[in-house]
């Protein structure tokens, strides 16, 4: 299934998948005695790999929801119905619009709710339906009866070989260590920063010794060391990887972040942001413009400003202009994602050059009303409250800092690194603001909370 808010077809509000998993399909599952397992940690690998395809073809049972009419989730219910006649459950949202006939799968549409936010009824509602169905599902399946998979339907003696106990046996026993292990990633990302790096480091040596044939809780531990800013450990681990991860764009974005984020420490290794800035190149080369690229190579060349600007001069000049360029290519490739429009008006504001200022003046009501839209169905989180702290900032309204203020610090969980940025940018705003002359005592406040 899709993982995460994921766009609706139809033109409505974004939909929650992990709110469907966690209030129906995961309470259904385990109603029926099984033990669910959700592919939702692979995010960014996409789905030609070892791990995916154990899962399609060994798992006893599986329930594909063809809402948003995904292409990884068709692919993957193609590979299960191959080699799999009675075991699989599709679902999907009543709005939406299927790109083939169900007549020969087994379908069970559900209600999403109004403005999709699938709530208790919706939720009891598909929760009930799923456990109804599984349960006659396994006894067919006991009784080797009506098979739902098209290809065992229509093709005559259609007989894939079988896969022997011990190989089910081992994948069963890989899902539970799954599954501790990512219960063991969660409890140290809770811990002390020395005490959580080091449970995480213990970890890493487990994984390498199984051959990094667990990639979802990889990839956890890879995004957990970021949580704790273990720059170092971060790149580390990521040139440890095998070559088919390196190839993945999300980690290889999250590799440039690692080394730029080092190059601002002790640990700084020369060449760093000029390696970081060659990987996202080569990443636009690849997928094209990207708001997600395009704002994690802006922050780049922010940061190459941020160190030379007190010699100020052509290059502190040159290094601006570049972020202020880049973050602002990546709102304009996609203007609902407002994270690189607000760092666009931030450093537009600091250059405090004409030109800058009236484009600013105009990019600002964009940006503000596509933070407004990405929060219009939900609780905004640390960045939508961070981004309308540093809005209220440029608008210098103070009675709207504080509120902001006070909205952002309400978030618990927060992971380090969030608040150093946030202050970061806060702190230079505040030295503009102080270099025209403007009472600074609030961002003052500001600023020691976050820090």
């Amino acid at each position: 299934m899709p993982f995460g808010q994921k766009p609706d077809a139809t033109g409505g509000p974004p939909i929650d998948f992990d709110k469907i998993y966690h209030n129906a399909i995961k309470p259904a599952i385990e109603r029926c005695g099984l033990s669910p397992i959700r592919a939702d940690q692979e995010k960014g690998i996409g789905i030609i790999h070892k791990a995916m395809f154990e899962r399609l073809l060994l798992c006893e049972y599986a329930i594909a929801d063809l809402t948003t009419a995904n292409a990884n989730v068709f692919y993957e219910l193609g590979v299960r119905h191959a080699g799999r006649s009675n075991t699989t459950l599709a679902i999907f949202a009543n709005t939406q619009p299927i790109p083939f006939d169900l007549n020969f799968i087994r379908g069970i549409p559900y209600d999403i709710g109004e403005k999709n936010l699938f709530g208790d009824i919706q939720a009891e509602h598909l929760k009930n339906t799923l456990t109804q169905k599984l349960l006659v599902l396994i006894e067919e399946h006991r009784l080797g009866q009506n098979p739902d998979s098209p290809v065992f339907q229509l093709i005559e003696d259609w007989t894939p070989s079988e896969i022997s106990h011990l190989k089910t046996d081992v994948f069963r026993e890989r899902a539970v260590l799954q599954e501790d292990r990512r219960s063991t990633l969660i409890s140290a990302r809770s811990m002390r920063a020395e005490q959580g790096i080091a449970k995480l480091q213990s970890l890493e040596i487990e994984f390498k010794k199984d051959g990094w044939v667990d990639v979802g809780s990889a990839i956890d531990l890879f995004l957990s060391y970021r949580a704790f800013s273990a720059w170092q450990s971060m790149i580390n681990l990521f040139e440890d990887f095998p070559a088919p991860f390196k190839r993945q764009i999300m980690l290889r974005e999250q590799y440039a972040f690692a080394l730029n984020r080092r190059a601002g420490t002790t640990d700084a290794q020369p060449g760093d942001r000029e390696s970081a800035i060659d990987i996202l190149e080569s990443v636009l080369h690849e997928q094209g413009n990207s708001s997600e690229t395009l704002g994690l190579l802006g922050r780049i060349y922010k940061d190459l400003w941020s160190d030379i600007e007190k010699d100020g001069g052509r290059k502190a000049r040159v290094a601006l202009n570049k972020a202020i360029e880049t973050y602002k290519k990546g709102f304009e490739s996609d203007w609902r994602d407002y994270y690189p429009g607000i760092n666009a008006l931030t450093l537009m504001y600091l250059s405090g050059e004409d030109e800058h200022l009236v484009e600013m003046k105009k990019l600002q009501p964009i940006v503000s009303y596509a933070l407004e839209r990405s929060i219009s169905d939900r609780e905004p989180g640390y960045w939508e409250r961070a981004t309308i702290l540093e809005l209220a900032v440029l608008d210098n309204n103070q009675i709207a800092i504080d509120a902001a203020l006070n909205n952002l610090l309400a978030i618990n969980n927060v992971e380090k690194w969030c608040y150093e940025t946030t202050a970061n940018n806060i702190k230079k705003l505040r030295d503009a603001l102080i270099t025209r002359g403007e009472d600074c005592t609030l961002l003052e406040e500001v600023i020691n909370e976050l820090t």
